[in-house]
Parts: structure tokens; sequence; C-alpha cells
């Protein structure tokens, strides 16, 4: 049974094999060529202009800026940090 929560409940040995499996995971979809699109469309997304029209349009443009730039730096960061751990644990 594939259970999202199990990995909470685990024992520290068992939740470090789950770790490095989520690790080689991001890694690998780091890697895929639709990354980089999603990349490039999250940048789009952030590049574009505020929408002035008026108080309720210029939130809206405004957060949905604002959730593209969160989202890219969200995923740059977890495949970083992949990377980074499966490094180090190349070199152990």
């Amino acid at each position: 049974m594939n259970n999202p929560f199990r990995k909470f409940f685990l024992e520290e040995e068992e939740a470090e094999d789950t770790g490095i499996g989520d690790a080689n995971d991001i890694v690998s979809f780091g890697n895929h060529p639709y990354f980089q699109k999603l990349i490039a469309y999250l940048d789009r997304g952030s590049d574009e202009p505020l929408d002035l029209k008026d108080a309720t349009s210029m939130l809206t443009s405004g957060a949905e800026i604002n959730a593209f730039k969160k989202i890219k730096k969200h995923l740059l960061t977890q495949v970083k940090n992949a990377e980074a751990l499966m490094e180090r644990l190349h070199h152990e």
C-alpha cells in the first residue's frame, strides 16, 4: 500500500533510505528535459508586467507573479540540495 504519510512514522534508519530515494527522484527530475521547460515557463510568468487596471487586478497579478517566483525558487533549491546530498554520499 502506498501511503504518502508512511515516511513520517518510520524508524530513523528507514527514513534516511527514503530521503536518499527522494533525493534521487529530485535529481532525476532536475535532469529531465521537461524541467528546463518548466523553469522557462516560470521565468516567463514571473516576468509578466503588473496589471495596473484596478486594485483587484494589481493584487491578483502581483500574487501570480510572486507565486511563479516562489515555485521556481523552491524547485531550484530542491534540486540543488538533492544534488549536494548525492555528491556528499558519493564521496563518503
